[in-house]
């Protein structure tokens, strides 16, 4: 699973996801591609969560995205089953699940 795009163009939907299902042998776009450029994608239980300054999506099988309501975010990881995103000034996303989030925002 990759993810990208043009971070000058952070809403152009072309060519911003793409995955392999023979190890990077061979590579596939998405047939339902995120709404931007996404800056990280991880895993979760059951599929992928990818980031960008304009909102998230999440995928179960990286073909197929769909878009979470969220914050602007520059990356996400995902440990023991919980979910952390980090943002601009100082936004804190924690996932509940792949489409649940609580955030914070630090005092810049």
């Amino acid at each position: 699973m990759v993810v990208g795009g043009d971070y000058e163009k952070p809403g152009a939907r072309e060519k911003n996801a793409g995955y392999s299902n023979d190890e990077g042998k061979t590579w596939h776009l998405a047939e339902d591609l995120p709404s931007g450029y996404r800056s990280a994608v991880d895993t979760f239980d059951a599929g992928f969560v990818a980031v960008g300054l304009n909102g998230a999506e999440t995928s179960r099988d990286g073909m197929h995205w769909v878009h979470i309501d969220s914050p602007g975010l520059n990356t996400v990881t995902f440990i023991s089953g919980k979910g952390w995103a980090v943002g601009p000034k100082g936004v804190v996303a924690q996932f509940i699940d792949q489409t649940e989030y609580g955030t914070d925002s630090a005092n810049p």
